[in-house]
């Protein structure tokens, strides 16, 4: 097994704490995703063109399958997780309670948060 860079680290470790199991697929593509988010924000608007592929072609499976993955474990996680979801993307991301987050929108806000935290400016 390689040694984690440390944005892996970050991005880990972060991914851990809102509830996503390290054994689902889910958990390995959102954090892959959120890294290549981090070093190009401009695929954060593509994300079914640009992350998906990526991240398929480098785990040998395909784009639906990535993003199914991702979406279960996002679901899943704000079902288990809501209050600990709200306190890391912050209140201002969740408007209610059954407001389901798009993979996107996860994606960035975390991306964008591991990078302010990164800066010290978070």
């Amino acid at each position: 097994m390689r040694e984690l860079t440390e944005l892996e680290y970050l991005v880990s470790r972060k991914v851990l704490t809102l509830g996503i199991p390290i054994n689902s697929c889910g958990y390995k593509y959102i954090c892959q995703a959120i890294i290549l988010a981090m070093e190009d924000w401009d695929v954060i608007y593509a994300i079914t063109k640009e992350i998906y592929p990526q991240i398929a072609k480098v785990n040998g499976v395909s784009p639906e399958s990535v993003e199914k993955a991702i979406r279960l474990a996002v679901h899943a996680a704000c079902k288990r997780n809501n209050d600990s979801i709200r306190s890391v993307l912050m209140d201002h991301a969740l408007p209610d309670d059954d407001y389901r987050i798009t993979n996107s929108e996860f994606i960035g806000l975390l991306a964008w948060k591991i990078g302010l935290e990164r800066s010290g400016k978070f």
